[in-house]
């Protein structure tokens, strides 16, 4: 290759590269946004809540009853192979923890 054919492919080079450069730094017109959706009249019942209240949140329980546990008499018997490892039984009646926010954690 002689030194001249070399000149050309640089020059070459250079161009298409100064080229797409150019092209690729004007700015592109996008669409404008569409406007807000009012969730109350779009597809009522069909649209979520921006705020889901705790009360509609999904719960699932295996039974198909739930049981109801008397306190004053629930056991927690630890078996292991049929042998029993340990038991509790709670004296008194159960006092519900308050509701809290989020759990701090120090040092995690």
């Amino acid at each position: 290759m002689t030194s001249a054919t070399g000149h050309w492919w640089a020059l070459e080079s250079y161009l298409r590269n100064s080229t797409l450069g150019a092209r690729a730094t004007k700015p592109t017109n996008l669409p404008p946004p569409p406007p807000p959706v009012d969730r109350a009249s779009f597809a009522p019942g069909l649209v979520r809540k921006a705020v889901t209240p705790t009360g509609e949140f999904y719960g699932m329980s295996k039974n198909s009853i739930d049981p109801l546990i008397d306190p004053a008499g629930w056991r927690l018997k630890i078996t292991e192979n049929g042998r029993l490892v340990a038991a509790v039984q709670l004296s008194g009646t159960l006092i519900p923890c308050p509701a809290t926010g989020a759990s701090s954690r120090s040092g995690a």
